[in-house]
Protein backbone atom coordinates (compact mmCIF):
# COMPACT_ATOMS: atom_id res chain seq x y z
CA UNK A 1 0.00 0.00 0.00
CA UNK A 2 1.06 3.59 -0.44
CA UNK A 3 0.01 7.03 0.76
CA UNK A 4 1.31 10.43 -0.32
CA UNK A 5 0.50 14.05 0.51
CA UNK A 6 1.83 17.38 -0.73
CA UNK A 7 0.87 20.67 0.96
CA UNK A 8 2.08 24.17 0.02
CA UNK A 9 1.31 27.73 1.08
CA UNK A 10 2.83 30.84 -0.58
CA UNK A 11 1.50 33.97 1.06
CA UNK A 12 2.21 37.65 0.48
CA UNK A 13 1.26 39.77 3.49
CA UNK A 14 1.80 43.54 3.37
CA UNK A 15 1.04 46.63 5.47
CA UNK A 16 2.47 49.69 3.76
CA UNK A 17 2.51 53.40 3.03
CA UNK A 18 3.83 53.78 -0.52
CA UNK A 19 4.38 55.83 -3.67
CA UNK A 20 4.75 59.39 -2.48
CA UNK A 21 2.01 59.22 0.13
CA UNK A 22 1.76 62.00 2.70
CA UNK A 23 0.37 60.96 6.08
CA UNK A 24 -0.24 63.25 9.05
CA UNK A 25 -1.65 61.86 12.30
CA UNK A 26 -2.34 63.53 15.64
CA UNK A 27 -1.56 60.26 17.41
CA UNK A 28 0.49 57.20 16.62
CA UNK A 29 1.02 55.54 13.25
CA UNK A 30 1.08 51.73 13.32
CA UNK A 31 1.77 49.23 10.55
CA UNK A 32 1.41 45.55 11.43
CA UNK A 33 1.82 42.61 9.04
CA UNK A 34 1.75 39.02 10.26
CA UNK A 35 1.55 35.52 8.82
CA UNK A 36 0.52 32.61 11.05
CA UNK A 37 -0.01 29.98 8.36
CA UNK A 38 0.23 26.38 9.49
CA UNK A 39 0.19 22.94 7.93
CA UNK A 40 -0.82 19.79 9.79
CA UNK A 41 -0.25 16.66 7.72
CA UNK A 42 -0.81 13.10 8.99
CA UNK A 43 -0.14 10.40 6.41
CA UNK A 44 -0.37 6.69 7.25
CA UNK A 45 0.06 3.60 5.11
CA UNK A 46 -0.54 0.04 6.28
CA UNK A 47 -0.21 -3.29 4.49
CA UNK A 48 -0.72 -6.92 5.56
CA UNK A 49 -0.25 -10.24 3.80
CA UNK A 50 -1.18 -13.60 5.30
CA UNK A 51 -0.87 -16.96 3.55
CA UNK A 52 -1.22 -20.63 4.55
CA UNK A 53 -0.75 -23.78 2.53
CA UNK A 54 -0.16 -27.48 2.90
CA UNK A 55 2.80 -27.38 0.49
CA UNK A 56 4.42 -24.00 -0.38
CA UNK A 57 3.40 -20.47 0.48
CA UNK A 58 4.83 -17.01 -0.30
CA UNK A 59 3.60 -13.75 1.22
CA UNK A 60 4.93 -10.23 0.64
CA UNK A 61 3.73 -6.99 2.24
CA UNK A 62 4.96 -3.44 1.44
CA UNK A 63 3.84 -0.09 2.86
CA UNK A 64 5.18 3.30 1.74
CA UNK A 65 4.30 6.79 2.99
CA UNK A 66 5.45 10.11 1.50
CA UNK A 67 4.72 13.62 2.78
CA UNK A 68 5.95 16.95 1.37
CA UNK A 69 5.09 20.24 3.07
CA UNK A 70 6.20 23.77 2.21
CA UNK A 71 5.47 27.23 3.64
CA UNK A 72 6.85 30.27 1.83
CA UNK A 73 6.15 33.85 0.94
CA UNK A 74 6.77 37.32 2.27
CA UNK A 75 5.66 39.48 5.18
CA UNK A 76 6.28 43.20 4.67
CA UNK A 77 5.52 46.23 6.82
CA UNK A 78 7.02 49.36 5.31
CA UNK A 79 6.97 53.11 4.74
CA UNK A 80 8.43 53.48 1.27
CA UNK A 81 8.93 56.69 -0.72
CA UNK A 82 6.55 58.61 1.55
CA UNK A 83 6.29 61.37 4.14
CA UNK A 84 4.81 60.52 7.55
CA UNK A 85 4.23 62.87 10.49
CA UNK A 86 2.87 61.48 13.76
CA UNK A 87 2.04 63.25 17.01
CA UNK A 88 2.79 59.98 18.79
CA UNK A 89 5.05 57.11 17.97
CA UNK A 90 5.57 55.17 14.76
CA UNK A 91 5.48 51.36 15.09
CA UNK A 92 6.25 49.07 12.16
CA UNK A 93 5.99 45.32 12.78
CA UNK A 94 6.37 42.29 10.51
CA UNK A 95 5.97 38.82 12.02
CA UNK A 96 6.05 35.31 10.55
CA UNK A 97 4.95 32.56 12.89
CA UNK A 98 4.46 29.64 10.53
CA UNK A 99 4.38 26.01 11.55
CA UNK A 100 4.51 22.59 9.95
CA UNK A 101 3.45 19.53 11.97
CA UNK A 102 3.98 16.38 9.95
CA UNK A 103 3.42 12.72 10.77
CA UNK A 104 4.37 9.98 8.34
CA UNK A 105 3.85 6.34 9.29
CA UNK A 106 4.18 3.07 7.38
CA UNK A 107 3.35 -0.34 8.82
CA UNK A 108 3.78 -3.67 7.07
CA UNK A 109 2.98 -7.21 8.28
CA UNK A 110 3.59 -10.49 6.46
CA UNK A 111 2.82 -14.00 7.79
CA UNK A 112 3.15 -17.35 6.01
CA UNK A 113 2.71 -20.94 7.13
CA UNK A 114 3.08 -24.11 5.08
CA UNK A 115 3.83 -27.81 5.32
CA UNK A 116 6.97 -27.75 3.15
CA UNK A 117 8.23 -24.29 2.08
CA UNK A 118 7.34 -20.88 3.46
CA UNK A 119 8.67 -17.45 2.40
CA UNK A 120 7.61 -14.18 4.01
CA UNK A 121 8.73 -10.64 3.28
CA UNK A 122 7.69 -7.30 4.78
CA UNK A 123 8.94 -3.83 3.94
CA UNK A 124 7.98 -0.35 5.10
CA UNK A 125 9.25 3.11 4.27
CA UNK A 126 8.24 6.56 5.50
CA UNK A 127 9.68 9.82 4.18
CA UNK A 128 8.86 13.46 4.78
CA UNK A 129 10.23 16.73 3.43
CA UNK A 130 9.35 19.98 5.20
CA UNK A 131 10.47 23.48 4.20
CA UNK A 132 9.84 27.07 5.24
CA UNK A 133 11.31 29.98 3.23
CA UNK A 134 10.15 33.32 4.55
CA UNK A 135 11.07 36.90 3.76
CA UNK A 136 10.17 39.12 6.72
CA UNK A 137 10.79 42.89 6.60
CA UNK A 138 9.96 45.92 8.72
CA UNK A 139 11.39 49.01 7.08
CA UNK A 140 11.48 52.71 6.32
CA UNK A 141 12.85 53.15 2.81
CA UNK A 142 13.46 56.38 0.89
CA UNK A 143 11.12 58.26 3.21
CA UNK A 144 10.88 61.08 5.74
CA UNK A 145 9.35 60.26 9.13
CA UNK A 146 8.75 62.72 11.97
CA UNK A 147 7.39 61.25 15.19
CA UNK A 148 6.49 62.94 18.46
CA UNK A 149 7.22 59.67 20.24
CA UNK A 150 9.43 56.67 19.71
CA UNK A 151 10.02 54.93 16.39
CA UNK A 152 10.06 51.13 16.52
CA UNK A 153 10.84 48.60 13.80
CA UNK A 154 10.41 44.90 14.55
CA UNK A 155 10.89 41.98 12.15
CA UNK A 156 10.49 38.53 13.64
CA UNK A 157 10.44 34.98 12.23
CA UNK A 158 9.51 32.22 14.68
CA UNK A 159 8.66 29.50 12.17
CA UNK A 160 8.82 25.89 13.36
CA UNK A 161 8.83 22.36 11.96
CA UNK A 162 7.83 19.23 13.86
CA UNK A 163 8.33 15.96 12.00
CA UNK A 164 7.47 12.51 13.38
CA UNK A 165 8.31 9.53 11.16
CA UNK A 166 7.62 5.87 11.93
CA UNK A 167 8.26 2.76 9.86
CA UNK A 168 7.58 -0.74 11.22
CA UNK A 169 7.74 -4.15 9.58
CA UNK A 170 6.98 -7.63 10.88
CA UNK A 171 7.63 -10.82 8.93
CA UNK A 172 6.90 -14.37 10.11
CA UNK A 173 7.49 -17.60 8.21
CA UNK A 174 6.66 -21.08 9.57
CA UNK A 175 7.15 -24.35 7.77
CA UNK A 176 7.58 -28.06 8.34
CA UNK A 177 10.66 -28.14 6.09
CA UNK A 178 12.12 -24.75 4.97
CA UNK A 179 11.18 -21.28 6.21
CA UNK A 180 12.65 -17.92 5.19
CA UNK A 181 11.68 -14.51 6.49
CA UNK A 182 12.91 -10.98 5.69
CA UNK A 183 11.79 -7.69 7.26
CA UNK A 184 13.00 -4.18 6.30
CA UNK A 185 12.01 -0.74 7.63
CA UNK A 186 13.39 2.71 6.73
CA UNK A 187 12.60 6.33 7.57
CA UNK A 188 13.86 9.55 6.00
CA UNK A 189 13.24 13.15 7.11
CA UNK A 190 14.49 16.31 5.42
CA UNK A 191 13.65 19.56 7.23
CA UNK A 192 14.79 23.03 6.22
CA UNK A 193 14.14 26.54 7.55
CA UNK A 194 15.57 29.44 5.59
CA UNK A 195 14.94 33.01 4.60
CA UNK A 196 15.68 36.59 5.58
CA UNK A 197 14.54 38.69 8.52
CA UNK A 198 15.23 42.39 8.05
CA UNK A 199 14.53 45.51 10.12
CA UNK A 200 16.03 48.55 8.43
CA UNK A 201 16.07 52.29 7.85
CA UNK A 202 17.30 52.70 4.30
CA UNK A 203 17.99 56.06 2.60
CA UNK A 204 15.60 57.81 4.99
CA UNK A 205 15.38 60.76 7.37
CA UNK A 206 13.85 59.86 10.72
CA UNK A 207 13.22 62.18 13.66
CA UNK A 208 11.92 60.71 16.92
CA UNK A 209 10.73 62.42 20.12
CA UNK A 210 11.81 59.29 22.01
CA UNK A 211 13.86 56.17 21.34
CA UNK A 212 14.57 54.57 18.00
CA UNK A 213 14.52 50.79 18.26
CA UNK A 214 15.34 48.50 15.34
CA UNK A 215 15.02 44.79 16.07
CA UNK A 216 15.37 41.69 13.89
CA UNK A 217 14.72 38.30 15.49
CA UNK A 218 15.16 34.81 14.08
CA UNK A 219 13.88 32.09 16.42
CA UNK A 220 13.26 29.09 14.19
CA UNK A 221 12.97 25.55 15.53
CA UNK A 222 13.11 22.08 14.02
CA UNK A 223 12.19 18.95 15.96
CA UNK A 224 12.63 15.63 14.20
CA UNK A 225 11.70 12.26 15.70
CA UNK A 226 12.19 9.08 13.68
CA UNK A 227 11.70 5.41 14.50
CA UNK A 228 12.43 2.42 12.27
CA UNK A 229 11.65 -1.06 13.62
CA UNK A 230 11.79 -4.45 11.95
CA UNK A 231 11.09 -7.93 13.31
CA UNK A 232 11.72 -11.14 11.39
CA UNK A 233 10.87 -14.64 12.66
CA UNK A 234 11.29 -17.97 10.92
CA UNK A 235 10.64 -21.45 12.26
CA UNK A 236 11.05 -24.77 10.52
CA UNK A 237 11.55 -28.46 11.13
CA UNK A 238 14.63 -28.49 8.90
CA UNK A 239 15.99 -25.11 7.71
CA UNK A 240 15.12 -21.61 8.98
CA UNK A 241 16.56 -18.37 7.65
CA UNK A 242 15.68 -14.94 9.02
CA UNK A 243 16.87 -11.39 8.26
CA UNK A 244 15.92 -7.94 9.59
CA UNK A 245 17.23 -4.54 8.59
CA UNK A 246 16.35 -0.97 9.62
CA UNK A 247 17.55 2.50 8.81
CA UNK A 248 16.60 5.92 10.20
CA UNK A 249 17.98 9.11 8.62
CA UNK A 250 17.31 12.81 9.09
CA UNK A 251 18.76 16.01 7.65
CA UNK A 252 17.88 19.25 9.42
CA UNK A 253 19.06 22.67 8.25
CA UNK A 254 18.51 26.32 9.11
CA UNK A 255 20.03 29.08 6.96
CA UNK A 256 18.92 32.45 8.23
CA UNK A 257 19.90 36.02 7.50
CA UNK A 258 18.96 38.31 10.39
CA UNK A 259 19.71 42.04 10.02
CA UNK A 260 18.99 45.22 11.96
CA UNK A 261 20.41 48.23 10.16
CA UNK A 262 20.57 51.94 9.34
CA UNK A 263 22.04 52.23 5.84
CA UNK A 264 22.47 54.13 2.58
CA UNK A 265 22.75 57.72 3.77
CA UNK A 266 19.98 57.62 6.34
CA UNK A 267 19.76 60.45 8.87
CA UNK A 268 18.38 59.46 12.29
CA UNK A 269 17.80 62.02 15.06
CA UNK A 270 16.37 60.83 18.39
CA UNK A 271 15.85 62.63 21.70
CA UNK A 272 16.25 59.24 23.34
CA UNK A 273 18.47 56.27 22.58
CA UNK A 274 19.08 54.51 19.28
CA UNK A 275 19.22 50.74 19.69
CA UNK A 276 19.80 48.04 17.05
CA UNK A 277 19.43 44.34 17.85
CA UNK A 278 19.90 41.38 15.51
CA UNK A 279 19.40 38.03 17.22
CA UNK A 280 19.28 34.44 15.96
CA UNK A 281 18.22 31.78 18.48
CA UNK A 282 17.43 28.95 16.07
CA UNK A 283 17.38 25.43 17.51
CA UNK A 284 17.38 21.89 16.15
CA UNK A 285 16.38 18.79 18.12
CA UNK A 286 16.79 15.43 16.40
CA UNK A 287 16.05 12.03 17.94
CA UNK A 288 16.46 8.95 15.77
CA UNK A 289 15.94 5.32 16.76
CA UNK A 290 16.58 2.21 14.70
CA UNK A 291 15.89 -1.32 15.96
CA UNK A 292 16.09 -4.71 14.23
CA UNK A 293 15.34 -8.16 15.61
CA UNK A 294 15.80 -11.45 13.80
CA UNK A 295 14.91 -14.91 15.14
CA UNK A 296 15.45 -18.26 13.43
CA UNK A 297 14.73 -21.72 14.91
CA UNK A 298 14.86 -25.12 13.25
CA UNK A 299 15.52 -28.78 13.82
CA UNK A 300 18.59 -28.95 11.57
CA UNK A 301 20.01 -25.54 10.52
CA UNK A 302 19.18 -21.95 11.44
CA UNK A 303 20.65 -18.63 10.24
CA UNK A 304 19.73 -15.18 11.50
CA UNK A 305 21.05 -11.70 10.64
CA UNK A 306 19.96 -8.24 11.83
CA UNK A 307 21.29 -4.78 10.95
CA UNK A 308 20.31 -1.36 12.31
CA UNK A 309 21.62 2.00 11.07
CA UNK A 310 20.98 5.58 12.19
CA UNK A 311 22.14 8.75 10.45
CA UNK A 312 21.50 12.35 11.54
CA UNK A 313 22.96 15.45 9.92
CA UNK A 314 22.15 18.82 11.50
CA UNK A 315 23.33 22.23 10.36
CA UNK A 316 22.72 25.79 11.56
CA UNK A 317 24.16 28.58 9.46
CA UNK A 318 23.60 32.10 8.25
CA UNK A 319 24.41 35.71 9.05
CA UNK A 320 23.47 37.91 11.99
CA UNK A 321 24.18 41.60 11.42
CA UNK A 322 23.58 44.84 13.36
CA UNK A 323 25.05 47.78 11.47
CA UNK A 324 25.08 51.51 10.82
CA UNK A 325 26.53 51.93 7.34
CA UNK A 326 27.14 55.20 5.49
CA UNK A 327 24.61 57.06 7.66
CA UNK A 328 24.25 59.71 10.35
CA UNK A 329 22.86 59.07 13.85
CA UNK A 330 22.36 61.64 16.62
CA UNK A 331 21.01 60.33 19.94
CA UNK A 332 20.06 62.08 23.17
CA UNK A 333 20.72 58.82 24.99
CA UNK A 334 22.96 55.88 24.10
CA UNK A 335 23.64 54.24 20.77
CA UNK A 336 23.88 50.46 20.96
CA UNK A 337 24.36 47.77 18.33
CA UNK A 338 24.00 44.12 19.33
CA UNK A 339 24.39 41.06 17.12
CA UNK A 340 23.82 37.73 18.84
CA UNK A 341 23.73 34.18 17.51
CA UNK A 342 22.70 31.75 20.23
CA UNK A 343 21.90 28.69 18.13
CA UNK A 344 21.64 25.16 19.51
CA UNK A 345 21.67 21.60 18.18
CA UNK A 346 20.55 18.64 20.29
CA UNK A 347 21.01 15.35 18.45
CA UNK A 348 20.51 11.75 19.61
CA UNK A 349 21.00 8.63 17.48
CA UNK A 350 20.33 5.08 18.72
CA UNK A 351 20.67 1.81 16.83
CA UNK A 352 19.88 -1.63 18.29
CA UNK A 353 20.20 -4.99 16.56
CA UNK A 354 19.28 -8.36 18.09
CA UNK A 355 19.69 -11.72 16.44
CA UNK A 356 18.76 -15.19 17.74
CA UNK A 357 19.49 -18.50 16.01
CA UNK A 358 18.67 -21.91 17.46
CA UNK A 359 18.90 -25.32 15.87
CA UNK A 360 19.27 -29.01 16.69
CA UNK A 361 22.16 -29.12 14.20
CA UNK A 362 23.94 -25.90 13.15
CA UNK A 363 23.13 -22.27 13.84
CA UNK A 364 24.63 -19.01 12.60
CA UNK A 365 23.75 -15.55 13.88
CA UNK A 366 25.01 -12.05 13.16
CA UNK A 367 24.08 -8.53 14.25
CA UNK A 368 25.42 -5.12 13.25
CA UNK A 369 24.67 -1.52 14.21
CA UNK A 370 25.85 1.86 13.05
CA UNK A 371 25.23 5.39 14.31
CA UNK A 372 26.44 8.57 12.60
CA UNK A 373 25.50 11.99 13.97
CA UNK A 374 26.92 15.15 12.43
CA UNK A 375 26.36 18.67 13.75
CA UNK A 376 27.55 21.91 12.17
CA UNK A 377 27.15 25.58 13.00
CA UNK A 378 28.48 28.17 10.54
CA UNK A 379 27.33 31.59 11.66
CA UNK A 380 28.66 35.02 10.73
CA UNK A 381 27.98 37.53 13.50
CA UNK A 382 28.73 41.25 13.14
CA UNK A 383 27.96 44.49 14.96
CA UNK A 384 29.51 47.44 13.15
CA UNK A 385 29.57 51.14 12.30
CA UNK A 386 31.05 51.46 8.81
CA UNK A 387 31.06 53.37 5.56
CA UNK A 388 32.03 56.75 7.00
CA UNK A 389 29.01 56.90 9.31
CA UNK A 390 28.74 59.81 11.75
CA UNK A 391 27.40 58.76 15.15
CA UNK A 392 26.98 61.11 18.11
CA UNK A 393 25.36 60.37 21.46
CA UNK A 394 24.92 61.99 24.85
CA UNK A 395 25.43 58.55 26.36
CA UNK A 396 27.70 55.70 25.40
CA UNK A 397 28.17 54.29 21.93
Amino acid sequence: SGAAASNTTTNTIEASILHGSVVSAAGAVTLDASDTSSIVADVVSASASIGASGSAEIAVSIAVTLAENSIGGSVLATIDDSNVTAGGGVDITAIANNSIDALAAAISVSVTASGSFSLSGAGSGAATSNTTTNSVEASIVGSEVNAGGSVTLLASDTSSITADIVAASVSVALSGTVAASVSIAATLAENSIGGATLATMDDSAVTAGGDVTITALGANTIRAFAVAAAVSVSGSGTVAISGAGTGAAATNTTTNTVEASIVNGSDVDATGSVMLLAEDTSAITAQLFSAAMSVAASGAFAASVSIALTLAQNSIGGETLATIEGSSVDAGGVVSLTALADTTIDALGVAVAVTVAGSGGGAVGGAGTGVIVGTTTTNTVEASITGGSIVTAVGEV
